[in-house]
């Protein structure tokens, strides 16, 4: 400001250029985008679900925000900005740190605010390589299970999803149907039928499902479920929903591997508790304070 008139300086040149800056990377610091961005490489990816409690915590400790509302909104607000400047891609409703968001984020290893982060971001990925090697492990375990122990495998997890009067049948005379169980939907309880296909090899085929929709009225189920350790071929995944068909739910390996490592099913779940300092309880405002209680 000149005589009363307003004009740009220097430095508000170089802020509105498209470049990152001295000046936008201190914004980007005080509403939080770097935190954001610090907790994408952390998670690798994940709904705006993931990120939503280490915000609001982020933003009761350095901000004014306290509603619920606000939490949400400004959540929201930032990973739209942080994807519009392509610093983050968005797939759907998952959210993940680009490469240019990476190379950002160099900018700011030194910042004490954040140096612990990056230690966290090691720790992270070590847990993250390690789940992975268990889950193999897991997938190993039901390759090499007995066929008969498998099948009551199905039935803890069916157990674990909420499923009632869950039985596994005879394997003399299943007629094609392995596990059978009621399910509560709404005010109605469903009947369905559960066919096991513990092969790794073939992906299973449109034969199979047409075979267990056949089964349905033996067993008065309404819906069937196929569980597979391997996958289906596109044939069977399209005629899955045919319309006026009964429902067939498919399950390939992978899918069932992350509902037995959701519901505990053949795993233990540990929890690993670990701090970082505080930075901003050793501030010089916060010296300051005391000095002026001396006074």
């Amino acid at each position: 400001m000149h005589k009363g008139e307003y004009a740009i300086t220097p430095a508000g040149r170089v802020f509105m250029g498209e470049e990152p800056n001295e000046a936008s990377a201190h914004i980007d610091v005080e509403e939080g985008l770097v935190f954001l961005l610090y907790r994408l490489s952390i998670h690798g990816r994940g709904k705006r679900s993931t990120f939503h409690e280490e915000w609001k915590e982020y933003l009761l400790k350095n901000s004014n925000y306290r509603t619920r509302k606000t939490i949400n909104t400004s959540l929201s607000q930032r990973l739209r900005n942080l994807v519009s400047r392509g610093l983050a891609n968005r797939e759907g409703n998952q959210y993940s740190l680009s490469e240019k968001g990476q190379h950002y984020l160099q900018n700011f290893d030194q910042n004490s605010s954040f140096s612990s982060l990056n230690e966290e971001e090691d720790l992270s990925h070590q847990i993250d390589s390690f789940n992975q090697q268990q889950r193999d492990a897991l997938y190993k375990r039901l390759q090499e299970m007995d066929p008969i122990r498998f099948e009551h495998t199905i039935k803890d997890l069916l157990l674990a999803l909420g499923y009632e009067d869950v039985v596994v049948t005879s394997p003399t005379n299943d007629k094609g149907v392995d596990v059978t169980g009621t399910i509560q939907k709404g005010i109605s309880s469903i009947k369905e039928v559960i066919q096991v296909k513990r092969n790794t090899t073939a992906a299973v085929s449109r034969r199979v499902m047409d075979g267990l929709r056949g089964s349905l009225y033996r067993f008065d189920a309404f819906q069937g479920t196929i569980i597979t350790l391997s996958d289906f071929t596109k044939g069977t995944v399209q005629s899955a929903l045919d319309r006026g068909a009964a429902p067939i739910t498919l399950i390939n390996g992978q899918k069932l591997l992350d509902l037995l490592i959701e519901n505990g099913i053949g795993i233990n779940r540990h929890k690993a508790e670990f701090f970082t300092v505080d930075p901003d309880y050793f501030t010089t405002e916060e010296v300051d304070d005391i000095e002026d209680e001396r006074e």
